[in-house]
C-alpha cells in the first residue's frame, strides 16, 4: 500500500506541476516579451540619439558613437540586453511542450513519454541555468562583455554624453547636472556626482553640487538630485536584466519539481503491462503493492 500511495502521489503531483510549469511558460514568455521590448527601445533610443549627435552642424564626434557610418550608430553594446530576454522566451516555449508531454505520460501512464518528458525537461533545464546565469551576471554588471564597454566609453566622457535623452532607461538624477551650451549651442545632462562615486566640482555646473558632497568627499546618494554614473548605468543594467533572471529562477525550480517527480514516477510505469496496445490495462492497489 504504501508503494501504491507514493506512486499515485508523485503521479498527481506531477500532473500539478506540469500544469503549474505551462500556466508560468506563459509568463515567462511575456516577461521575455517586455524585456526583449526594453532592450530593443534603449537600442532604438541610443541610435536615435547618435543620429543627433553626429550631425554635422553640431559635431562630428560623439561619445558613443560612430559618425563615420551612415546614418551614424550607437558602438554601445545595447544588443547584448537583448540575449538573455531571448532566452527567457526559447525556453517558456520549450516549457510550454514539455509540460503537456509531461501531463500527458503521467495522465496515459506511458513510459516512453515519460522518457520522452525527462530527456527533454533535462535539456531545457540546462538551457534555464544558463540563461539565468547571463542574466543575473548582466543584472549586477558583472559581466564584462556588456559593463566593460559601457563603462570605458562613458567613465571618462561621461559629462560630455547627454543623459536626459534616455530617462525612461535611467533615474532622474541621473541628468540633474547640466553644462552651458557650447560653440554649437549644444548642452549635455548628466549625473553631479563623479562617474565613480567621488565629489566633483566644477565652475559651469549649477548650485545644487556643492550639496551632493559627503564629509568625506564622496557623492551623498542620500539626496534625491544626486548620483554619479557608474550607479547609472548598473540601474539600467538591473532593470533590463532582473525581471529575466528572476523568472529563470523560478523556471529552474519548477523544473527541478517536474525531473524529480519524474523519476520516482517512471520505475512504477515501467512495470506496468499492457497486453493490448487498444485497451489500457490498470493495477488495482492490490497488483500495485506487489509492483
Amino acid at each position: 500500500m504504501a508503494t501504491c500511495c507514493k506512486y499515485k502521489t508523485a503521479k498527481r503531483l506531477m500532473i500539478v506541476v506540469n500544469f503549474v510549469m505551462l500556466l508560468l511558460s506563459l509568463i515567462f514568455m511575456a516577461v521575455g516579451a517586455i524585456s526583449l521590448s526594453y532592450g530593443m527601445s534603449f537600442s532604438n533610443t541610443l541610435d536615435q540619439y547618435c543620429e543627433e549627435a553626429c550631425n554635422p552642424g553640431t559635431s562630428t564626434e560623439a561619445v558613443g558613437c560612430d559618425c563615420t557610418s551612415s546614418p551614424p550608430t550607437t558602438t554601445l553594446p545595447s544588443l547584448v540586453f537583448q540575449s538573455p530576454a531571448s532566452g527567457l522566451i526559447v525556453v517558456g516555449v520549450l516549457s510550454f511542450i514539455c509540460s503537456i508531454i509531461g501531463c500527458a505520460g503521467a495522465v496515459r501512464e506511458n513510459r516512453k513519454l515519460v522518457w520522452a518528458y525527462m530527456a527533454f525537461i533535462l535539456f531545457i533545464l540546462v538551457l534555464t541555468i544558463g540563461f539565468f546565469g547571463a542574466a543575473a551576471t548582466v543584472s549586477t554588471g558583472a559581466a564584462p562583455s556588456v559593463s566593460g564597454p559601457l563603462m570605458g566609453a562613458l567613465e571618462i566622457n561621461y559629462r560630455q554624453f547627454d543623459w536626459e535623452p534616455f530617462h525612461l532607461f535611467f533615474p532622474e538624477a541621473c541628468f540633474a547636472g547640466t553644462t552651458p551650451p557650447n560653440a554649437n549651442d549644444v548642452s549635455y545632462s548628466f549625473p553631479l556626482c563623479g562617474f565613480n562615486g567621488e565629489c566633483v566640482k566644477t565652475g559651469y555646473v549649477d548650485s545644487r553640487e556643492p550639496t551632493c558632497c559627503a564629509s568625506d568627499g564622496s557623492c551623498d546618494t542620500a539626496i534625491k538630485s544626486c548620483t554619479y554614473g557608474r550607479a547609472c548605468v548598473l540601474s539600467l543594467l538591473y532593470y533590463a536584466a532582473a525581471p529575466v533572471a528572476t523568472a529563470a529562477f523560478f523556471a529552474i525550480v519548477i523544473q527541478v519539481a517536474g525531473l524529480v517527480l519524474a523519476c520516482v514516477v517512471r520505475p512504477v510505469i515501467g512495470r506496468l503491462e499492457f497486453p493490448d496496445r487498444n485497451r489500457r490495462y490498470k493495477l488495482d492497489e492490490s497488483e500495485m503493492e506487489e509492483v
